[in-house]
């Protein structure tokens, strides 16, 4: 049986809680902007194809992504707080 400090339970109680503070927030995105995020960051598309995608351009993606990642700092930033 291993020995678990108290230390040890409460930082894995604190990242249980920040876990569970991200999908929470997540969720509170657009479901376009989460979409955006799947196809960029998990499929590997590029802006254009992305574009042709959601009927947009690829500026247009490129400027949402710029959108998407100052939301997700701020809610990382508002988590570490």
């Amino acid at each position: 049986m291993e020995f678990i400090s108290n230390e040890n339970q409460l930082e894995t109680l604190l990242r249980l809680e920040n876990k569970k503070l991200i999908r929470e927030k997540l969720r509170e995105l657009n479901p376009k902007h989460i979409l955006i995020i799947r196809l960029f960051y998990w499929s590997g598309k590029s802006y254009k194809e992305i574009a042709r995608i959601i009927n947009s351009t690829p500026n247009s993606v490129g400027a949402t992504l710029t959108k998407i990642r100052k939301e997700l700092r701020e809610i990382f930033r508002d988590i570490q707080a």
